[in-house]
């Protein structure tokens, strides 16, 4: 058996240590070392004597912050690494935690006994970032995953905020860090709901589909996903927003945004200015493309096929009326208007189509 008290008195023959930094050398406990160290240790630097100061570090950072799990990570001079490692191979110790887990892990026991909150190695609630270097401690909170649903009854309101000038979206001085230009579309209003309720720094968004932005969405709305970034108080749940004709509703959490574009359907209600006289017959064969595929180009070349599954056409007061049930995908403008698509309602009809407005009335998931 290695005699763990030798080995100390060895290692003191050549390098000052603070008793922490001695006693780790070892798995089993050893005497103290007597000599005088007060902030000097060839490993540390003093460190380990100010755990209390980082201590104070680490609860000022998180002052803000609601949680009920944490984890501590640091970042250490290369010297103290490098000085340990140096100490070891000379005198052949292996299998012994250095003294960056050591810290880390003695800083998260003091600061689980001050706050009653527990560390937590998979997924912490917040996560705090000690830099011995620069002496200072940041924090970043676990993302939080939302679904909901919004409803526009307001002409002329974009979906999407255009980024930021300066940015470009991500995240700066100018912008609060949201990467946004400004909170007057669906995804402003909702981040700064996002930002009042969870004190979160932004939200990154899975959109369901999108509309026109002088398009309405009815009814049961259309549903969205989104991250909340940095959230300082996790346990909320925001409020529904009724703005600017917008009404919108968080509904649950869930564990991550999709991984892929989820597939859905939406059944949507066309208003459409033509240049001819449409007759029966063509208003027969609109009606006849129920369970209809229509075809056109992506953007790569490739072929693509989405349906139809239900529609209904007629004419009133002079504007052909157009509801239909389809896939997501199917750029209804262009449907309409015969853009390098087949079939389309300006070929049917035999003469140009215009769509004046489309309407969302109904968004449905595909399992």
């Amino acid at each position: 058996m290695v005699n763990t008290t030798n080995i100390a008195t060895n290692i003191l023959k050549k390098y000052t240590l603070c008793n922490r930094c001695l006693a780790r050398q070892s798995s089993r406990k050893i005497l103290r070392n007597t000599k005088k160290v007060k902030n000097e240790c060839y490993i540390c630097n003093g460190f380990m004597h100010r755990i209390n100061d980082l201590l104070e570090l680490t609860c000022i950072a998180l002052k803000e912050y609601r949680y009920k799990t944490f984890l501590i990570g640091a970042i250490f001079p290369f010297s103290m690494l490098e000085h340990e490692d140096e100490i070891r191979a000379k005198f052949k110790i292996r299998g012994i935690e250095n003294v960056k887990s050591y810290l880390t892990k003695e800083l998260g026991k003091r600061l689980g006994k001050k706050t009653g909150k527990n560390v937590d190695y998979g997924k912490p609630d917040v996560t705090v970032n000690i830099d011995l270097i620069k002496n200072s401690a940041t924090v970043r909170s676990r993302a939080i995953f939302l679904v909901g649903r919004y409803l526009k009854h307001m002409r002329g309101l974009s979906q999407k905020q255009e980024r930021c000038s300066i940015c470009a979206g991500k995240g700066c001085f100018q912008c609060d860090n949201t990467g946004l230009s400004g909170f007057d579309s669906i995804e402003g209003i909702i981040v700064k709901k996002l930002i009042d309720s969870f004190k979160c720094e932004s939200a990154k968004f899975a959109w369901v589909g999108s509309e026109d932005k002088n398009s309405l969405v009815l009814n049961e709305g259309r549903p969205f996903f989104v991250k909340v970034i940095n959230p300082k108080l996790r346990f909320v749940k925001p409020r529904s927003v009724t703005k600017n004709g917008i009404q919108i509703r968080f509904l649950k959490n869930i564990e991550r945004l999709p991984v892929r574009p989820p597939k859905f359907r939406i059944k949507v209600k066309l208003l459409i200015e033509y240049e001819c006289e449409i007759t029966n017959t063509c208003l027969e064969k609109l009606n006849d493309l129920n369970n209809t595929q229509v075809k056109f180009s992506g953007k790569r070349g490739n072929e693509i096929s989405k349906n139809i599954y239900k529609i209904n056409a007629n004419i009133v007061k002079n504007t052909l009326k157009i509801l239909m049930v389809i896939d997501s995908g199917l750029l209804i403008k262009q449907f309409v208007s015969g853009d390098g698509m087949t079939p389309n309602i300006s070929q049917i009809i035999g003469c140009k189509a215009t769509c004046r407005s489309f309407d969302i009335l109904n968004v449905k998931f595909i399992d």
